[in-house]
């Protein structure tokens, strides 16, 4: 894989992570307004983030891995590389540390939560598999997409 592949790869996997967490925050009934990729520079550590309304309960946990959810999804359609390799994630495992932290679990009760969470983010992905590659494409041709024109990607299967 030549320099510039790689650099494709990456991105439509950052846009592959993004829109799962944007198109589960949908599905969970939480309101999105916006996600984005960084297009320019897809080897930095910062490459995108969904601005999602929380919910304060675990569908917030469930959000939040579904990104990682995404790319473990897209990997077993055949793609041969995921920035799981790389770490990617590492701010939304911050974003689940913090929520578990308010809600005081315990390190059983961490665990659980996780691995329901994982499930159900696994769950919801593959129901929506579609609307995830809608979205990604959207992202990685603007690398910015707006609540409403969220939503419509997301319900455009619903339509057919």
């Amino acid at each position: 894989m030549n320099a510039a592949e790689l650099r494709d790869r990456y991105r439509w996997i950052n846009a592959v992570h993004e829109s799962g967490h944007a198109v589960a925050s949908l599905a969970l009934g939480n309101h999105v307004f916006y996600a984005c990729v960084d297009n320019d520079n897809p080897l930095d550590s910062a490459f995108g983030h969904v601005m999602r309304s929380p919910q304060g309960n675990d569908t917030d946990v469930t959000a939040f891995l579904s990104g990682m959810a995404a790319e473990i999804i897209e990997r077993s359609d055949g793609s041969s590389f995921s920035m799981l390799q790389k770490g990617v994630g590492s701010g939304d495992w911050l974003n689940i540390q913090r929520y578990m932290k308010a809600k005081n679990h315990t390190a059983s009760e961490r665990r659980s939560i996780i691995k329901l969470c994982k499930v159900r983010s696994l769950e919801i992905l593959k129901a929506n598999w579609p609307a995830v590659l809608r979205t990604a494409r959207a992202l990685v041709a603007t690398g910015y997409v707006e609540g409403d024109k969220l939503q419509a990607l997301f319900s455009e299967g619903e339509k057919q």
